[in-house]
């Protein structure tokens, strides 16, 4: 019993003699571990291969400090980078520090930290692997796993402040997201993180967001993504797009999103928006144009992915246009879209800012159109565009030549060099706002413009025009050049217009307002036939002064009932051709009645400048009875003269 005894106190006396040197070892190491932690970086190359090892990829460090802290070593690096097989992927880092766990790195053989902090972080993956597994199985790389490795199983926690993450796409430059600051905790099968993120060259400030995670691998997890923004500045984005719009007032996001995340990849997003608003000062006005009370849903999609949105609504300082709705389809390099119910009024507003800074949209705000796009389709690949829409109910107003519309449907079809409209309308009427007498009404219209790219010109043609009006049957056919001085080729052809309705036709902008009112008075009655009008040569050379083009226009009359002079009998049961060339004027009669003297030869009528219209020329030839040639005199001015002889 006593040697057992002793055996025990032998026993305990070597095992506390263990113990003690076992501490002096351990605190000998502690020391030597402290007092060798400012020359850390002459081991830089062991602990990269220590890591290389321990993560299967290469490991560079451009820079090692130590230094001990409470809990044990801390470790700051700088320009740490994981080496990556693809040009696609890639992990680097400016600045790094880790507060490492001593004791548990000492009871596994493995660095264990308690706390890292990183900044200057940049990340470059594929967008498609967030949404799925990629082509060249980026997923299987051996960063990815060392990525997953450290951040996803062996850290306990993490900050990451500063940093980028950049998105490769298939077809478009890379996406680059700005972190501003992201906390990160794993508590066994459950991964949380939070922070602040930006859209690089999208938006001004940052957006909010939470991703709660469960599952042991990174490509079987589950969970759900949310983000959150308030007062998003999205004018970065929207100045690159359209850079007029720098001078937006401001320009912000408000949304909700729940993402559902599975397989590790993103399946879906849904997105509630609040009030988003674009707001500028116009003219001493503010003015806002606001989208609001919708939500979207995005999904990914065979190679791509597709958005669709409820019902939105679109409003401005004036007033509210619901009913909007959108689609969104990206398939390999194309994207395909489509927009319903949107108002145009609603954008006037804002394309009158626009047209500001772009001259070939000011046209477009004094036209003011109104009414709705029904129907708006297209189709964007990297070379090329097409687009096709459909108006119902158009309105304009009515602006220099161009007239004022209303009720009128359309339907638009676009390409890149290439644009042709088609419209028609019913019981309705032209406004043409001073360069006709009064608007054109009409039963029925039908018109088809084509606008092409031809020999580095656009060129308009329409070659159809077809109005059933009250008065007028007209078609007509032109062709615009848009070269540097404009061309216009026109024919038109009209019947059936009443030559007391003539008045409404004359073109008050290119002829005389003397020749209007004097053609006014004197043509009467009867009707106008087979009336045709040709125009060739540049626009800005009317009336042609120098032969640099051609206008003619004709017109057959009937049943005509005319007068010169205030003091001369009228021409009745008039058959007469007018005919206008450049600044003449003629008026050819083969039969007509004056004051009951039956004139059935040639008789002219002429102004030989309607610009200059000082004199108006009469030239009768015909044979008649006596008797009725001097009772014509004896009405006329003659009278009385002395003049009159007739035997």
């Amino acid at each position: 019993m006593q040697k057992v005894g002793r055996l025990c106190l032998f026993c305990l006396h070597k095992l506390w003699l263990l113990a003690a040197i076992s501490l002096v070892l351990l605190a000998a190491l502690v020391s030597i571990l402290r007092y060798s932690l400012p020359y850390a970086d002459h081991y830089k190359s062991q602990i990269e291969q220590l890591l290389s090892n321990q993560y299967g990829t290469e490991v560079r460090i451009g820079e090692l400090s130590a230094s001990w802290q409470a809990r044990g070593p801390a470790l700051l690096l700088h320009d740490l980078e994981f080496a990556s097989e693809s040009q696609q992927l890639g992990f680097s880092v400016a600045r790094a520090r880790v507060h490492l766990h001593f004791w548990h790195s000492l009871r596994s053989l493995q660095l264990r930290s308690s706390h890292v902090e990183l900044s200057g972080v940049e990340l470059r993956l594929v967008a498609e692997s967030l949404v799925g597994a990629t082509e060249n199985g980026s997923r299987q790389e051996p960063l990815t796993d060392a990525l997953e490795q450290l951040f996803f199983r062996q850290l306990q926690q993490f900050t990451i402040q500063d940093s980028r993450v950049l998105l490769e796409l298939a077809h478009s430059d890379p996406l680059v997201l700005s972190v501003r600051q992201l906390s990160w905790r794993n508590q066994g099968q459950r991964h949380q993180g939070q922070g602040a993120i930006a859209v690089e060259g999208v938006t001004g400030n940052s957006l909010s967001f939470v991703l709660d995670l469960y599952g042991e691998r990174l490509d079987a997890t589950f969970g759900q993504l949310y983000l959150q923004s308030e007062q998003l500045d999205i004018q970065p984005w929207l100045s690159q797009f359209l850079p007029e719009l720098v001078e937006l007032d401001y320009a912000n996001v408000n949304l909700q999103a729940w993402g559902r995340v599975e397989q590790g990849a993103i399946q879906r997003i849904q997105v509630d928006l609040a009030d988003n608003t674009l707001g500028w000062q116009l003219e001493q006005q503010e003015h806002w144009l606001k989208l609001s009370q919708g939500q979207l849903l995005w999904h990914p999609a065979d190679s791509g992915w597709s958005l669709f949105s409820s019902e939105l609504q679109l409003s401005n300082s004036e007033q509210s246009y619901p009913g909007i709705l959108l689609q969104l389809h990206r398939i390999d390099e194309q994207l395909l879209g489509q927009l319903q119910g949107l108002e145009l009024a609603a954008l006037q507003p804002l394309s009158a800012l626009i047209a500001q800074q772009r001259t070939e949209l000011q046209l477009l705000t004094k036209l003011q159109p109104a009414g709705q796009l029904t129907e708006l389709a297209w189709a964007l690949q990297p070379n090329d565009w097409q687009l096709q829409a459909k108006l119902d109910q158009l309105h304009s107003q009515p602006y220099a030549d161009i007239p004022g519309v209303q009720r009128l449907n359309g339907h638009l079809v676009a390409a890149t060099n290439f644009a042709e409209l088609r419209l028609a309308s019913q019981d309705s009427a032209l406004d043409w706002q001073g360069a006709f007498s009064q608007p054109m009404q009409f039963r029925q219209l039908q018109a088809e413009l084509q606008l092409r790219y031809l020999d580095d010109v656009w060129q308009l043609r329409m070659p159809k025009f077809q109005l059933q009006g009250n008065d007028v049957q007209a078609e007509a056919q032109l062709v615009l050049n848009f070269s540097e001085q404009a061309e216009l080729f026109l024919l038109a052809t009209a019947d059936g217009v009443a030559v007391a309705n003539a008045m409404h036709f004359y073109p008050r902008h290119y002829m005389p307002v003397s020749i209007i009112d004097y053609l006014s008075w004197s043509l009467l009655g009867g009707e106008v036939r087979n009336a045709a009008t040709l125009w060739h040569g540049p626009l800005g050379q009317f009336p042609f002064p120098q032969n640099e083009g051609v206008f003619q226009s004709t017109g057959q009359v009937t049943q005509g009932r005319m007068r010169f002079q205030p003091d001369w009998p009228e021409l009745t049961e008039v058959e007469a051709l007018l005919w206008f060339e450049n600044s003449q004027m003629q008026i050819s009669s083969s039969k007509a009645r004056l004051q009951g003297l039956a004139v059935s030869e040639l008789v002219k009528v002429r102004i030989d400048d309607l610009f200059q219209a000082d004199t108006l020329w009469i030239d009768i030839a015909t044979t008649a009875d006596a008797t009725e040639v001097q009772n014509l005199m004896q009405q006329s001015p003659l009278a009385g003269c002395g003049l009159i002889t007739i035997g």
